[in-house]
């Protein structure tokens, strides 16, 4: 996990213990003039916050922390409640780097993070080194780019795999049956029909017995087994 730029820590540590400290002097004295007390008391304790708001900025610099993932970017901060975010980067719609005055003197920027759908900035990191935000900037931008490129891939496999099955099954049922039908029909009644009538001729007339004359005695024809009228008379 990262941790933003030192001069956060700084910058946080004087902005909340000047709060702190004018918040105190200023709300003390009147506490002060109703008790009587000592006009030394609203200073000391202008002073004690002063110091616990500066600690308190440097424990929100320690407890920030962040992280950019393959497919997320990671988010954790808080002191007295700690909170931990992912936010997908496929979400993600712009990454936001911004430099004023003050922060350009220092070579830090402040970097805003968007996403698609949301109402405000997800995520605020400031402050970070120029590198570190143009290294987010491009990392989250090339992540972004590799996961929309493996859902396309993702989406053209299923498609592939829709037609291929299709076809597949045109090709085992229609062709088959095509290939089976008028083949079969040939192969069933082609044949059969020759060996029975051609066979049938065959054995009716080139038999031993073809040409033969029929018998004197009976009148028996002995190639088609009818009698002779004339023998007969």
């Amino acid at each position: 996990m990262r941790r933003l730029h030192p001069l956060t820590a700084v910058s946080r540590a004087i902005s909340l213990g000047i709060a702190a400290g004018f918040v105190a002097t200023t709300l003390l004295p009147v506490v002060v003039a109703q008790l009587d007390a000592s006009i030394t008391l609203p200073a000391f304790l202008g002073v004690v916050a002063a110091l616990l708001g500066a600690g308190y900025g440097y424990l929100s610099y320690r407890r920030f922390t962040y992280e950019l993932t393959d497919e997320t970017f990671d988010l954790g901060k808080g002191v007295l409640a700690r909170t931990e975010r992912e936010i997908p980067l496929g979400r993600v719609q712009n990454v936001d780097v911004q430099q004023s005055l003050f922060q350009q003197l220092f070579d830090v920027a402040v970097v805003r993070i968007e996403t698609a759908g949301g109402g405000s900035t997800e995520a605020t990191l400031s402050y970070v080194a120029v590198s570190e935000a143009d290294r987010l900037q491009r990392g989250i931008r090339d992540r972004r780019a590799a996961l929309a490129g493996d859902d396309d891939a993702a989406t053209a496999a299923g498609a592939t795999t829709v037609e291929t099955g299709g076809e597949q099954a045109v090709d085992a049922g229609g062709e088959q049956a095509v290939d089976a039908g008028p083949e079969s029909a040939v192969d069933a009644t082609g044949p059969t029909d020759a060996t029975a009538t051609g066979s049938t001729d065959a054995t009716a007339t080139d038999g031993p017995d073809a040409g033969a004359p029929p018998d004197a005695t009976t009148g028996v024809d002995v190639r088609c087994g009818w009698r002779s009228n004339a023998t007969r008379t």
